[in-house]
């Protein structure tokens, strides 16, 4: 209720296109990371299937490595390993923004936060592929 002798406002608000998020390139690199959840949510329910497979004996698990290895299934996965890697760049980016600025009364730079972020990617995935390839 407004009271007696003011008028209301009215706001006109002009409605959005669906596809408004492309219109800025930050909002866009916000989107597909966000997006980029449903292909890592995918492999992990992936995972819990081979193990669920693996559980149930040798030859189950046998059928579903070969039918893994057909050309659809290498798609999707460079497809999953594509998205996780989006993922990973996009948040060690905001590693700085959301990290506090002094540390002891001295300013960070975001440059070595950047550092830190991407060498200890690098440093975990070696690890990870010289583990699978010694196996």
């Amino acid at each position: 209720m407004t009271p007696e002798g003011q008028t209301r406002r009215l706001i006109s608000k002009r409605p959005k296109p669906r596809s408004w998020w492309l219109l800025n390139k930050r909002y866009t690199i916000y989107m597909l990371r966000e997006l980029t959840a449903i292909p890592l949510l995918g492999f992990v329910l992936l995972c819990l299937y081979q193990l669920i497979k693996l559980s149930a004996g040798q030859s189950s698990y046998e059928s579903l490595l070969s039918a893994m290895s057909s050309p659809a299934w290498i798609l999707i996965n460079a497809f999953i390993l594509v998205a996780s890697i989006l993922h990973s760049v996009t948040w060690i980016l905001l590693m700085p923004k959301g990290l506090p600025e002094f540390i002891v009364g001295i300013r960070v730079p975001p440059a070595p936060v950047l550092f830190g972020g991407f060498a200890t990617w690098i440093a975990v995935s070696g690890i990870i592929v010289t583990i699978c390839i010694r196996l």
